[in-house]
């Protein structure tokens, strides 16, 4: 993005697209057709310093265009199957019988898929353990993602007050509404608390 001259905030989302008005929304839509076909075109003009295209992103471009690069596109699914965009151009290339290179980053997700597309591999998120003096474990939950529904921190939430832990919740809130209804009103700062968008290094420490 740097060589395009494309800075992130471009292409950040204000807000859930459900809180987003018509207009604004398509307008973002727009901007990143026109953000990923660029980036798509410098690929192929720069195909010789690739060997892989790893897509993590939620749009469904770098899925129905991966076939104008020279080299294999893999693609990551981290959400449910929710993003009409990207299940289209799944199905799309399932249906002409082109190749999909797919990896979910649970089994549960990857039955969710099942009637979409084939996952060619399942490979989990990870959490690199840093190096730390041995301390007493104190015993509670963790739960790490983005606040949004269909991560569930309000199950969680409910597992924790089931389990009689506290519940330690680290991520960014990307759904507003879903926070103050669903999780907020749970923080109190001893059994629910939380660490807001932390990163790897926290997440991994509070991990331990």
């Amino acid at each position: 993005l740097v060589s395009l001259g494309v800075k992130a905030r471009e292409i950040a989302w204000p807000a859930a697209p459900r809180d987003i008005d018509g207009q604004t929304f398509r307008g973002l839509l727009v901007r990143e057709q026109e953000i990923f076909h660029r980036i798509l075109l410098h690929l192929r003009k720069q195909h010789a310093h690739f060997d892989l295209l790893h897509n993590n992103s939620f749009s469904g471009w770098p899925i129905a265009l991966a076939d104008m690069l020279p080299f294999p596109t893999l693609t990551t699914l981290h959400c449910p199957p929710i993003l009409l965009e990207q299940n289209a151009a799944l199905r799309a290339r399932a249906a002409a019988g082109l190749p999909n290179l797919t990896i979910a980053v649970s089994h549960g997700l990857a039955r969710e898929f099942a009637h979409i597309v084939p996952i060619t591999a399942v490979v989990h998120n990870g959490v690199e353990l840093p190096s730390a003096p041995e301390q007493t474990p104190e015993r509670y939950l963790l739960f790490v993602g983005r606040i949004a529904p269909e991560k569930g921190a309000d199950l969680a939430i409910a597992a924790a007050r089931a389990a009689g832990a506290p519940l330690l919740l680290a991520g960014r809130i990307e759904d507003s509404a879903y926070y103050e209804r669903e999780v907020a009103p749970h923080v109190d700062g001893e059994r629910v608390v939380y660490l807001g968008h932390c990163d790897q290094a926290t997440a991994s420490i509070a991990s331990r």
